[in-house]
C-alpha cells in the first residue's frame, strides 16, 4: 500500500497546483492534469495482478463492521451506498465495490454491530456456525482477540489473497504476524488505519511569532526533531496570557495539546516497542530493556510539565463535554496551542480552522536514530479479516484481494484529496510528511492485545506524579510475562491445529 502512496501525493500536488494558475492558463493545465490523470492510470495499471475469474451468481457478500452513527472514526471504506453522493472517499469506494460487483457478479451488504459487541457477536455466530457474513472489518484489539481464540482463518493459506503486492501493507502486517501466521490485514483496502496513525500537527500562525525557532519542515528533513525539541519549543511558546498565576486551558496559551496515549506514541518513536517478536515470531516482553526506560524519564519530564501542556484525558478536565472537540481541537483552532499530537484523522476534522497547519511527524527520542516511527493506534485501526465459521473463505479472499487491488485506482487517491485538501495541500511539505510518517508506521503488539495491561500501564505512569517506571515494571513483570506466554500459547495451539 504504502509503494504507492508517493505517486498520489505528487499527482494531488500537481492538479492543486495546476489549478490555482487561473484563467490563463486554463487549456494548458487542463492537459496537463488529463495527462497527469492518464500516466496514474497507466502506472498503477503496471501493478495489476492476475486474478482468476469467477461468477458468483449475484451473491450478496457480506462485511460485518462497527455501527459508526455517535463516533468520529466513520466506517468509510466500507459504504453501502448504492449512488454517487458527491463524498470523494464515498464515491471512490462505490466506483470500486461497483467495479468488483460486475467483475464477480455480487452485491455487498454491510452489517453493523454494536461497537462494543463485535467480539461477543462474531464469537457467538462462528461457535454456532452461522454463516451470517462473508468478512469482518473491525479494530486491531478486536481482531487480535478473535484470532488468539481461534475464531479467524490464518490469510496465508488462501492463494487469492496476494499479501506480497503494493495493495496490501506489508510492513504493518509484518507486525501483526505472530508465529508466521497473519489472522487480519490491512491495506489500501482500508484508510481507518491511516487516520489512526500518530502524528504533529503545528499551527503556523503561532509559529510565526516565533522566529527563533527554527524551519520546522527543514528540522524533520535533517533528522533533528526530537522529543527534546518538542519541549524545547512548547515551553517557549506558552504563555499566562490573562496573567492570574494559572495556566487554564480556556484562556491561555499552550506548547502542546495531547492525551496520556501519546505517552505510548513518543516511546514508540524511539523505535522500540514493549512485546518485541522472539526468533520464531512470539510474542517477548522487553519493557525491562534498559533503553526503554531512560527513553520513558524524557516522555515523562513532557508530561510532569503542567507549564507548557494540556492533557485533554486528564482527571481535571474530566467534566468538561465534548473535551475532544471542545479542548484539543478547539484550543488549537483558536490559535492557542503550538503542537497537537494525536492520530492523523485529525487533519480532516481541523478542515474549517482559519489559520494554517502544518504536519510532521512523531519527534525522534535521539537524532541519532536512523528514522521517525509513526504508532498505529490499536483501538481505532482497522484490518480485515476472514472467520472460520464463513461458508465459503476462498470467496471472500478473492472478494478482499479484489477490494484492495481496486482501491489502488480509486480510493487511496480520493483519501488523499480528502485528507490533503484545503489543509495541507496548502504546501507540498505536509505531502511529503504524510508520506514519511505512513512509510514508517509501528505496532506494538503491546497495545494490540490491551488485556496483557501494558498499555495501561504505561498511560497510568505518565499521569503519576513521579516516575517509578523502573520500579514499577518491576514489580509487574512477572503479570505481563504470563499474560504474553498465555498468547502464544494460543497461537502455538492454533499452529498445532
Amino acid at each position: 500500500m504504502k509503494k504507492v502512496f508517493a505517486l498520489f501525493i505528487f499527482s494531488a500536488l500537481v492538479m492543486n497546483s495546476l489549478a490555482a494558475c487561473g484563467d490563463t492558463g486554463k487549456q494548458t493545465a487542463d492537459e496537463s492534469t488529463e495527462s497527469l490523470v492518464e500516466n496514474v492510470s497507466e502506472s498503477t495499471e503496471k501493478l495489476k495482478s492476475n486474478r482468476r475469474e469467477a461468477d458468483f451468481d449475484n451473491y450478496v457478500f457480506r462485511i460485518i463492521t462497527r455501527d459508526d452513527t455517535n463516533t468520529t472514526w466513520r466506517v468509510i471504506d466500507v459504504v453501502d451506498s448504492e449512488e454517487n453522493i458527491g463524498d470523494s472517499i464515498n464515491d471512490a469506494v462505490y466506483k470500486r465495490n461497483m467495479a468488483v460487483s460486475e467483475e464477480y457478479n455480487i452485491t455487498f451488504e454491510r452489517i453493523v454491530t454494536i461497537h462494543e459487541q463485535i467480539v461477543a457477536t462474531v464469537s457467538k455466530l462462528v461457535l454456532a456456525g452461522d454463516d451470517t457474513f462473508d468478512a469482518l472489518q473491525t479494530i486491531l484489539t478486536h481482531q487480535s482477540q478473535l484470532s488468539s481464540e481461534g475464531y479467524l482463518h490464518n490469510l496465508d493459506k488462501f492463494d487469492d489473497l496476494k499479501l506480497a503486492e503494493p495493495w496490501w501493507d506489508s510492513i504493518g502486517n509484518d507486525f501483526l504476524r505472530i508465529g508466521g501466521a497473519l489472522y487480519s490485514a490491512m491495506g489500501d483496502i482500508n484508510i481507518i488505519d491511516n487516520d489512526a496513525t500518530y502524528a504533529v500537527l503545528f499551527n503556523k500562525h503561532l509559529i510565526a511569532n516565533y522566529p527563533v525557532i527554527p524551519d520546522i519542515y527543514q528540522l524533520v528533513r535533517d533528522g533533528k526533531w526530537t522529543l527534546d525539541k518538542l519541549h524545547e519549543y512548547a515551553q517557549l511558546v506558552s504563555k499566562d496570557l490573562d496573567g492570574n498565576s494559572v495556566m487554564e486551558w480556556d484562556k491561555d496559551q499552550f506548547g502542546v495539546i495531547d492525551q496520556y496515549e501519546v505517552s505510548e506514541a513518543l516511546l514508540l518513536g524511539s523505535g522500540m516497542r514493549a512485546v518485541e517478536f522472539d526468533k520464531d515470531g512470539y510474542l517477548e516482553y522487553n519493557l525491562n530493556n534498559e533503553k526503554i526506560s531512560d527513553t520513558f524519564e524524557k516522555v515523562y519530564e513532557l508530561f510532569s510539565d503542567d507549564t507548557c501542556q494540556i492533557t485533554t484525558d486528564a482527571a481535571k478536565y474530566s467534566s468538561v463535554a465534548d473535551k475532544w472537540n471542545v479542548i484539543s481541537r478547539g484550543t488549537f483552532k483558536s490559535d492557542r496551542g503550538l503542537f497537537y499530537i494525536g492520530p492523523t484523522v485529525n487533519v480532516r476534522l481541523m478542515r474549517d480552522m482559519t489559520s494554517d497547519f502544518g504536519i510532521i511527524p512523531i519527534p525522534k527520542i535521539e537524532e541519532s536514530q536512523e528514522t521517525y516511527h509513526s504508532m498505529l493506534q490499536s483501538n481505532n485501526a482497522t484490518s480485515y479479516s476472514i472467520p472460520i465459521s464463513v461458508s465459503d473463505p476462498d470467496r471472500s479472499a478473492l472478494i478482499l484481494e479484489a477490494l484492495a487491488e481496486e482501491s489502488v485506482d480509486t480510493l487511496t487517491p480520493a483519501y488523499y484529496e480528502n485528507t490533503l485538501k484545503r489543509k495541507a495541500s496548502r504546501d507540498s511539505e505536509s505531502a511529503d510528511m504524510l508520506d514519511l510518517i505512513f512509510a514508517n508506521r509501528i505496532i506494538d503488539q503491546a497495545d494490540t492485545y490491551a488485556t496483557i495491561g501494558i498499555k495501561s500501564f504505561i498511560e497510568g505512569q505518565a499521569a503519576a506524579k513521579s516516575n517509578t517506571f523502573a520500579s514499577s515494571e518491576a514489580s509487574k513483570r512477572a503479570s505481563f510475562i504470563e499474560k504474553i506466554d498465555k498468547v502464544n500459547e494460543a497461537f502455538r495451539k492454533l499452529k498445532d491445529n
